[in-house]
């Protein structure tokens, strides 16, 4: 429930010699079951549980069992005001007396087991009681509004609160912390001011509940999940009659400048690859491309299908010569390298000197720098030798 309006005060509460036992009283036995288990003090639940054979009968009958067995941990020298452990972020009813309890409390019903001192072998609660059994009610240190708002809070638990003034009432909104990835519904209240100072906590309590019911749901299937997905197998797929398997190979074509030669591996294991088309395995390969000339270059691809691949976009460029006059001598010069040219030809990257030179025309020069796989065009004209005078 997102929204309510208080018109009418709370009804009376029903008598517990009358009542049904609630979940929450059978919660909170079988969690004190749970902290004695084991231990010494097993044996005083025990004897404890058996003095108590019409627990059962009514609310009433069942709260002073209850009474006994929360007698047990009760330590007369510690301080009254501590707080037991209890889960972060879940919100919880407030400690009141056991005779005070709401009456309207709703959760999933434990199994006997749960508060069944014969239950050892197991040392877990129900998906049901597991949830509550990890928050703790904590003690109300005063009987004001905010006292009564901290003792449905665990530790770390947050609340927004919005208010507006409508008139003589005013509309409170009220927000929880969400629980992970939890879409949080507020809760709207709307009277006068005076009443929700008297009546907020327990017009709460609904909510509370639905909130703690929330948590235990989530943690009784976040545990299932995870069980589920650790025995999850996934079975293979049979072929089918009649249908032809896949193809483990794929077709790789790799061009480059003459001269190359080419190693490739699949995994850890090596493949034979060379100039031109062969097939290879499906999957990651790499493959080294080496040229005296163009140096060396690596390349990796991810095979699903045939591929081409030119390694001339890494070994270089094309070079495009303009020279005049045509029967210049060219060539290009990097470091130690000499590379004879005529019309055009292919550097590799990196700053290069070209020189041509040409019977009756004085020789000329020109730097360029080559950019793989960009190609350009260099221009050079060769002007004319004059005869000396003599005179």
């Amino acid at each position: 429930m997102s929204c309510m309006t208080l018109n009418q005060p709370a009804h009376p509460t029903a008598s517990n010699h009358t009542a049904p036992v609630l979940p929450a009283d059978k919660a909170r036995a079988s969690e004190l079951f749970q902290q004695v288990k084991g231990t010494d003090r097993e044996q005083d639940y025990r004897r404890i549980s058996q003095q108590h054979p019409d627990k059962d009968a009514n609310r009433a009958t069942y709260l002073a069992f209850l009474d006994d067995i929360e007698a047990m941990f009760v330590d007369p020298q510690a301080d009254q005001d501590t707080v037991p452990d209890f889960h972060p972020n879940v919100m919880t009813q407030a400690n009141a007396d056991a005779d005070e309890r709401d009456e309207g409390e709703e959760a999933d019903e434990p199994s006997e087991a749960d508060v069944d001192p014969g239950d050892q072998a197991s040392g877990e609660l129900l998906p049901s009681a597991a949830g509550l059994a990890q928050t703790a009610i904590l003690p109300v240190a005063g009987n004001g509004l905010i006292s009564q708002l901290a003792g449905m809070l665990a530790d770390g638990g947050q609340l927004s609160f919005t208010m507006m003034c409508l008139g003589d009432e005013v509309t409170l909104s009220i927000r929880p912390k969400p629980h992970g990835t939890e879409t949080v519904v507020p809760l709207l209240l709307t009277n006068t001011p005076g009443y929700l100072d008297t009546h907020l906590v327990s017009a709460m309590q609904p909510y509370v509940e639905v909130r703690r019911d929330i948590y235990a749901q989530c943690t009784a299937a976040a545990k299932a999940q995870r069980k589920a997905g650790e025995k999850a197998v996934i079975p293979p797929t049979p072929a089918k009659a009649g249908t032809a398997k896949p193809s483990a190979t794929v077709q790789l074509t790799l061009d480059g400048m003459e001269g190359t030669t080419f190693t490739a591996t699949h995994g850890r294991k090596s493949v034979d690859v060379t100039l031109g088309t062969q097939a290879v395995p499906k999957g990651t390969i790499t493959v080294n491309a080496r040229h005296a000339l163009y140096g060396e270059h690596v390349k990796t691809f991810m095979l699903n299908a045939d591929r081409t691949h030119d390694f001339r976009e890494q070994q270089g460029a094309a070079i495009t010569l303009a020279v005049t006059p045509d029967s210049a001598a060219i060539t290009a010069t990097q470091g130690e390298q000499r590379v004879a040219l005529h019309g055009e030809g292919f550097l590799a990257p990196g700053k290069w000197l070209i020189e041509a030179e040409a019977a009756g025309h004085s020789p000329q020069s020109k730097s360029i720098t080559v950019v793989a796989a960009k190609p350009q065009t260099v221009t050079l004209t060769l002007p004319e030798e004059r005869e000396q005078s003599l005179f």
